[in-house]
C-alpha cells in the first residue's frame, strides 16, 4: 500500500545492478532440480520407520525402499521418506548434488543409505 510503479522499477533496477556486479563471479548456483515424477510407495512410512533395516551405498540403492528421510541441503526438502522406493533418477540426483557441494541430511553415514531389509518381514517393534 503506497508503493508507486516508479518505486517497483527503481527496486527491479536496483536488483537488476547487483545481479550484474555478482554474476561477474562466475558462481555456480546450486540448482533446484525439478520435482520428481509421482513416487512409488511400497509401504507406509510407520511401518517402514519400524521394519529391519540394512544400509546400502547410494549407488546400490535403486529399486529398495527407504527406511529414513533423506534431504538435500540447500534447501533442505526431503528427496526421500520412509516407505518410498527409491529410483534411479533419485540416485543420480543425489550424486550429482553431491558433486555441486551439496550436504545430504540423513541419519546414515555419507555415501549409505538406509534402507528396508525385505529379506526380514518382522518389525523392531516385534
Amino acid at each position: 500500500m503506497g508503493t508507486e510503479e516508479k518505486d517497483l522499477n527503481h527496486f527491479v533496477s536496483s536488483l537488476k545492478k547487483i545481479a550484474k556486479k555478482y554474476l561477474k563471479l562466475n558462481l555456480d548456483p546450486i540448482v533446484q532440480k525439478p520435482v520428481y515424477n509421482e513416487p512409488i510407495y511400497y509401504m507406509r512410512p510407520r511401518e517402514a520407520y519400524h521394519a529391519y533395516k540394512k544400509y546400502v551405498s547410494i549407488d546400490e540403492a535403486k529399486d529398495e525402499v527407504a527406511a529414513e528421510s533423506i534431504m538435500i541441503y540447500p534447501p533442505g526438502i526431503p528427496v526421500v521418506i520412509p516407505g518410498e522406493v527409491i529410483s534411479e533418477e533419485i540416485i543420480n540426483d543425489l550424486n550429482d548434488y553431491l558433486k555441486k557441494g551439496s550436504t545430504i541430511l540423513s541419519e546414515s553415514e555419507l555415501g549409505f543409505i538406509k534402507v528396508v531389509d525385505l529379506e526380514n518381514t518382522h518389525s523392531e517393534e516385534d
